[in-house]
């Protein structure tokens, strides 16, 4: 009965050992993702600030086809469909990510623009602001470490961000239509 006792006793605390094991390594590997996290949030390179409020035209490339808009009267027109009435919170949420645009890496001394799908850019982003014009170029996403490629027309470093910019400026002419914006919250 006693090496019963003490079999039940030792099963027990390698119990509560193995229990405490696994939330101290749960806890440990949150705190590692927490420092990655801050380490690559310290580790953004800022590329350019633009001042939002500011912007009173731009311009990208989608489907093939080159879309502009400016802004009149507080309102955002497409200059090659100006009948259609734009969801101007999608077009405000698209230009804020110019506001602040941030890299994951920088890359120097860029001799071939094609290795990283700039030399036939997917999308040209180009943003004015009064007397101002910047314009970005997006290249190619890279699968294996999930980013894509974009440089500044004014900057000869290629940089690497995992969306933002790169992604926003993705819709259609149909996805910013105030009409079509007004029937998907139905």
């Amino acid at each position: 009965m006693k090496k019963q006792k003490n079999q039940l006793l030792i099963v027990f605390v390698l119990l509560v050992l193995c229990v405490g094991a696994y939330f101290f390594l749960k806890n440990e590997k949150q705190n590692q993702q927490k420092k990655e996290e801050e380490a690559a949030q310290e580790e953004e390179i800022p590329v350019i600030s633009i001042d939002t409020a500011s912007i009173t035209g731009f311009s990208y490339v989608q489907e093939g086809e080159a879309l502009s808009f400016v802004k009149q009267d507080k309102a955002w027109i497409c200059e090659q469909y100006p009948e259609t009435d734009l969801d101007e919170s999608m077009i405000e949420t698209m230009l804020s990510n110019v506001g602040d645009v941030k890299a994951s890496r920088k890359l120097d001394g860029v001799d071939d623009l094609a290795a990283y799908g700039l030399d036939e850019p997917q999308n040209t982003i180009t943003i004015q602001t009064g007397e101002d014009t910047v314009t970005f170029y997006v290249g190619s996403y890279n699968q294996t470490v999930y980013c894509y490629y974009f440089k500044m027309q004014a900057d000869t470093a290629v940089y690497t961000m995992q969306s933002g910019l790169c992604t926003a400026f993705d819709k259609t002419l149909d996805d910013l239509s105030a009409d079509v914006s007004e029937n998907s919250a139905d």
